[in-house]
């Protein structure tokens, strides 16, 4: 998982890369995520993958969010979006209990 800014997406643009003139702006617009994007991801056997952030911070900082193409097979975990920590640790309880 990598999540984008503005700056990130537009340098992988073909057209000119847009300069923001305004410092402060720029400095804001470069720490604000605003796509995530989880493709063609595989947990096997009893693997643990967690695709977003866990607890609140980074829950709201995505604008666009893209998911396609993820399996999980076997006993595997796959988490593709942000959860709570409440549900990470129901989730790592499950595990250890063999559910």
């Amino acid at each position: 998982m990598v999540p984008f800014n503005d700056s990130d997406i537009a340098s992988l643009s073909d057209g000119p890369c847009p300069v923001i003139a305004d410092t402060a702006l720029a400095e804001t617009v470069e720490n604000t995520p605003t796509s995530r994007i989880v493709l063609n991801n595989i947990t096997e056997d009893q693997a643990l993958q967690i695709n977003g952030p866990i607890g609140e911070k980074g829950w709201r900082e995505v604008v666009q969010l893209e998911i396609k193409n993820n399996r999980a097979a076997n006993k595997s975990i796959q988490v593709n979006h942000a959860i709570s920590e409440e549900v990470f640790n129901q989730l790592m309880a499950a595990r250890a209990a063999g559910s």
